[in-house]
């Protein structure tokens, strides 16, 4: 039964999960590396670049179906975390009935179930921790540290957050040790060494656009945003009790607070082993990473879900909750399933999965485009769309909305050099090639309807709205009149 909830319920949360905006960057990505172009080099990405890497075989491989193959691919990783989560408490000394209670409340949380439900890069970092974990659990020998620290150097090589688990795992690892152990965190280091060259290499090809993309976007560009919506609350200290939010919905906070009374109890006893210190630091890792963020978003708290749920497998080995004790556990595991619940009644309820529906509004889209003759690539603000219409994205637009809605971020030469297009930029159109047209009608949201700008842009570089499909509206470049050469007397 376990086994079916491992890999059908990561799998039926990537049908029934509503669109993030978040996925636009990613899918773009993906389409946008198939065709040879490169992150910070070629386009916008605002995360360490594996992902795009590692999924852009998705796009040659399902042409018109990448929303729904990247989302399948993030849903197969939140099952092989599981899983390894698994193994990694079994290999701890945990017994049998504890790791799979351990796996199946990680499952019910809604950290993970909304991170494995949408075409992010957050399974893939945490499927690569959960391995290493596995890995560097009694890390004796040569091939374990070096795959552990292979493991753990590509997680950072996916997402930027999953440094401060690994690093708190390498330090821990340094303590003395007896006979071969002493070499292991060498060996950890000299494995990481492929996921930095990776990192390396693409930096090195846009050393300002990768720094700017990586490091200063995420900090300067959440607190304009949260202003402009009026939420500066979530980039204070009250992100700390959002933060407990978030792990409340679902069994997170409870596996906590059970840890944490399990080191109590046990305080009397000289010392915890080395399993248990290692796992210890890729929580305390994962959870100061996620509170560095302005402000604390609900995926932000996954990169400590690992070794906290392979460390309560360990603890329910030695210790479970009885009679009282049992109803917090009982009640924030059912609040960690409701919003996927919710998502499936939706989901019945419109009558299609999500990716199907995203899917049939790009063919919508494709359609109206070649109806139009358009060519070239699309400016868009919804690259998931655009990914499945069988019409290429511009690069200038590879990031989505989230640089789009931001003001006095870049320069006007930075934004020609970077390949990226702010709301007060739009240098870089006028710099390159035009686009072939410009869809919007997709961002006009209430907190800020970032249409209007894309519109003035559109119409400033001459373009018109020649055709609408539903709130999908299509910009074409101005015909130009036709023109007349005088008649030349014989």
């Amino acid at each position: 039964m376990l086994i079916v909830a491992v890999v059908g319920v990561p799998i039926l949360v990537a049908l029934i999960r509503p669109v993030s905006h978040d996925e636009s960057q990613y899918v773009t990505a993906t389409a946008l590396t198939a065709r040879g172009l490169l992150p910070y080099r070629d386009y916008a990405f605002l995360q360490t670049p594996l992902q795009p890497l590692l999924l852009a075989p998705l796009a040659w491989l399902f042409p018109g179906h990448l929303f729904l193959a990247s989302r399948l691919a993030n849903a197969l990783l939140g099952s092989a975390t599981l899983a390894l989560v698994y193994a990694a408490a079994r290999r701890a000394g945990a017994s049998l009935g504890a790791a799979r209670a351990a796996t199946a409340l990680l499952l019910c949380c809604h950290v993970f179930l909304w991170s494995t439900g949408v075409a992010r890069n957050d399974m893939l970092p945490a499927a690569l921790l959960a391995a290493a974990l596995c890995l560097a659990i009694d890390p004796r020998g040569m091939v374990r540290p070096l795959a552990a620290g292979l493991c753990l150097g590509l997680a950072v090589a996916a997402k930027i957050s999953y440094a401060l688990p690994a690093a708190a795992m390498l330090l821990v690892l340094l303590k003395p040790a007896e006979g071969r152990l002493r070499q292991a965190p060498l060996l950890m280091i000299a494995g990481m060494a492929p996921g930095g060259l990776i990192v390396a290499a693409l930096a090195a090809a846009a050393p300002q656009a990768f720094l700017f993309e990586v490091f200063t976007f995420g900090i300067r560009a959440p607190a304009q945003w949260n202003e402009q919506l009026g939420e500066q609350w979530k980039m204070g200290s009250l992100r700390f009790a959002y933060f407990l939010a978030i792990a409340l919905v679902g069994p997170a906070l409870c596996a906590m607070a059970w840890v944490a009374s399990d080191g109590w109890r046990r305080r009397a006893v000289p010392g915890i082993n080395a399993n248990e210190r290692l796992l210890l630091a890729a929580i305390v890792g994962g959870i100061v990473s996620a509170l560095l963020n302005r402000p604390v978003n609900i995926p932000y708290l996954l990169p400590a879900l690992p070794p906290l749920f392979v460390l309560l497998a360990m603890v329910l080995t030695r210790w479970q909750p009885r009679g009282w004790l049992l109803a917090p556990w009982a009640a924030t595991t059912l609040a960690g399933i409701v919003p996927a619940s919710l998502w499936l009644v939706h989901a019945v309820t419109a009558g299609a999965s999500v990716p199907r529906a995203v899917e049939a509004r790009a063919a919508v889209l494709g359609a109206m485009l070649r109806a139009h003759h358009a060519s070239g690539d699309m400016a868009s603000l919804s690259g998931e769309l655009i990914a499945d219409s069988g019409y290429p994205l511009d690069p200038r637009f590879a990031a989505g909305p989230f640089p789009f809605r931001t003001e006095g971020l870049v320069s006007e030469r930075q934004a020609v050099e970077w390949r990226i297009v702010t709301r007060d930029q739009a240098a870089a159109l006028r710099s390159g090639p035009l686009p072939g047209a410009f869809v919007s009608g997709i961002e006009n949201k209430p907190q800020l309807n970032l249409d209007q700008p894309l519109t003035k842009d559109a119409t400033e570089l001459g373009f018109v709205a020649v055709g609408r499909v539903g709130e999908m509206i299509l910009w074409l470049p101005r015909p130009r009149a036709p023109t007349v050469e005088p008649i030349k007397k014989p």
